[in-house]
């Protein structure tokens, strides 16, 4: 049974080839925005609630702390910013939605704009709607050095994503 098990693995070694064959992640693999490090290295700041504002909460995270900082969720799930546009200007940050339990990090009902520097986003939703008062595109990136990554956008009035003045994204 064992030699059957090595003789398999083995055999799978051989079709993958070299390890410099399987694919890298985004920093390692070159061109624009790659290098773009965000808040790695930096604070630790969790979401524990799915409040539109308040202790613990991602508008918390994003816009009333600063310094390099890395955004982690310990909670998942629908946060309703209740037309109240996310305007981002602190930047050096990583938005870790990959971290949130199922069903992951959507945000709905207004607008995320990045104006900050040296910013990660990663594994979240962003749906803006047609019944909030608030910007056209569900999202909007206005900053230099700026990653979205598996970052789903939809339900924008005119845009989804829209991105101006902005270089190296």
């Amino acid at each position: 049974m064992y030699r059957i098990l090595i003789f398999f693995f083995v055999l799978l070694l051989i079709s993958f080839g070299p390890a410099e064959n399987l694919p890298k992640h985004w920093h390692e693999s070159g061109g624009f925005g790659t290098d773009i490090q965000g808040g790695l290295g930096g604070k630790v700041v969790k979401v524990t609630n799915l409040n539109n504002s308040g202790a613990g909460s991602l508008r918390h995270a994003l816009i009333n702390q600063s310094g390099k900082r890395l955004i982690v969720f310990e909670v998942g799930g629908v946060i309703d910013l209740a037309g109240q546009r996310l305007d981002i200007k602190n930047g050096d940050f990583t938005l870790a939605g990959q971290t949130a339990p199922k069903p992951g990090i959507t945000l709905i009902k207004s607008d995320f704009v990045v104006r900050a520097n040296n910013c990660v986003v990663s594994h979240i939703a962003i749906r803006l709607g047609d019944g909030c008062n608030c910007g056209s595109d569900a999202a909007d990136i206005l900053s230099k050095n700026v990653v979205f990554d598996h970052v789903a956008v939809s339900w924008g009035i005119d845009e989804g994503l829209s991105i101006g003045g902005a270089s190296n994204v």
